[in-house]
C-alpha cells in the first residue's frame, strides 16, 4: 500500500492513474514513487489496558510512512459536589 502526506492527512495511492499519455492500470512502485507516494507501513495496534485508549501517530521517513500506536492514558474529568449536582 502506498501513501502520501498531504497537509498532516494520509491520502492513499489511487488504483489507477491518469496520465497525459493514458491510463495506468494496476500501477507499479515506480509509478507511485514518481507521483510522491511512498510505502505505507503499519505497526501493530498495542493490546488494550484498563484506563487507556490507542494514539495514532504518522511518522514521514525518507523512504516510507509508518503508522504508530501508543497506549496513553483516558483523560477524565473530575468534577466538584456542586458541578455534580449541576448535572
Amino acid at each position: 500500500m502506498y501513501a502520501k502526506l498531504v497537509n498532516n492527512n494520509l491520502e492513499y495511492a489511487p488504483h489507477y492513474i491518469v496520465t497525459n499519455s493514458g491510463i495506468i492500470l494496476n500501477p507499479q512502485e515506480e509509478n507511485y514513487l514518481q507521483l510522491g507516494y511512498k510505502p505505507l507501513e503499519k505497526e501493530p495496534i498495542p493490546l488494550m489496558e484498563i484506563g487507556k485508549s490507542p494514539n495514532r501517530e504518522i511518522v514521514e521517513q525518507e523512504d516510507k510512512i509508518l503508522i504508530k500506536y501508543t497506549l496513553v492514558e483516558n483523560q477524565t474529568t473530575h468534577f466538584t459536589e456542586e458541578e455534580q449536582t449541576d448535572l
